[in-house]
């Protein structure tokens, strides 16, 4: 995905989707989830997502991230629309991430 004009891998694993709610100071996923509506418009919000986002993307394909905190990823960002198509990759992954899958909800009845 671009982030200030240049690709990056852009990746939301268990961690980076922790890390996001943790940022929001919300203890669990479900507390980010029930405002997610609101989040998605704040600035600090989209910032972490952009930024752990790339970060695990990077960790994912074995290069260093660009950025070392949130702001890095801010000053990087020339235009919203980027953060905006990773808000909509991060809102994916969740309800990926959360998704029962059919034989997974067989195996518990």
């Amino acid at each position: 995905m671009k982030v200030g004009g240049n690709d990056y891998p852009v990746y939301f694993s268990w961690i980076a989707i922790e890390n996001i709610s943790a940022a929001q100071n919300h203890a669990s996923l479900d507390a980010t989830a029930n405002q997610l509506g609101t989040l998605v418009n704040t600035l600090k919000f989209a910032r972490v997502v952009v930024f752990e986002g790339v970060k695990a993307g990077c960790k994912k394909e074995g290069i260093e991230c660009p950025f070392q905190t949130s702001e890095d990823a801010a000053e990087a960002i020339t235009k919203f629309s980027d953060a905006n198509k990773i808000l909509e990759e991060y809102a994916k992954a969740v309800a990926d991430f959360y998704t029962v899958v059919e034989d997974d909800k067989k195996k518990g009845e």
